[in-house]
């Protein structure tokens, strides 16, 4: 299963915009250097983790796609300074009774570094016919999901600080699912 199916990137870095539909459950980023394959990676890493590198926080100057920086000062866009990624998910099976089949999340950061969420569940739940108290059991389980869902960026550089980090998240991830007496999928690309 394709845990996301797409994503669209707005004004991180290199990226002004782009969006990557239908997705596989593996995609290969191939391309020159410098035309911004790292970035996708570093834009889900900052979605996922908060962070644009491995352990470094978004700096918003620095961050901040220069094309449209130049866009905005030409013509006086107050308050359009921000970056944007919404990734648009497929429910995992074990979430069938909670989410809907496809739901999106948008991550928001202003200048300051402030981060707002923003969701499709009221949109879906309007078009499913969900009332109140179901749409209350999506907002509680997507931040459950949320929470469940490990990506990790692997920089082009790697050290034993890293190799560390990333095989502490794998024991954690097994010995959680050990704890719940759940078993692993060989075709489950989260661990499910």
């Amino acid at each position: 299963m394709t845990l996301i199916d797409s994503i669209q990137i707005k004004y991180l870095r290199s990226i002004h915009s782009l969006t990557l539909k239908d997705l596989f459950p593996l995609v290969v980023l191939a391309g020159a250097n410098d035309v911004g394959k790292s970035n996708i990676l570093k834009a889900l890493n900052l979605f996922f983790n908060g962070n644009v590198d491995w352990q470094t926080q978004l700096d918003f100057q620095r961050d901040f796609s220069k094309k449209r920086l130049v866009e905005v000062q030409r013509d006086s866009i107050k308050g359009k300074q921000y970056i944007q990624i919404t990734a648009r998910f497929n429910r995992p099976e074990t979430y069938g009774g909670s989410l809907p089949e496809k739901f999106s999340i948008t991550r928001t950061w202003d200048r300051t570094g402030f981060m707002k969420q923003t969701d499709s569940l009221k949109t879906e739940a309007k078009r499913l016919n969900w009332d109140d108290k179901k749409l209350k059991t999506a907002e509680r389980f997507l931040s459950i999901y949320l929470g469940r869902v490990r990506f990790s960026y692997i920089p082009a550089i790697k050290d034993r600080l890293f190799f560390n980090h990333i095989l502490g998240n794998l024991q954690d991830t097994l010995l959680s699912k050990a704890k719940t007496g759940q078993t692993l999928k060989g075709d489950c690309p989260t661990l499910c």
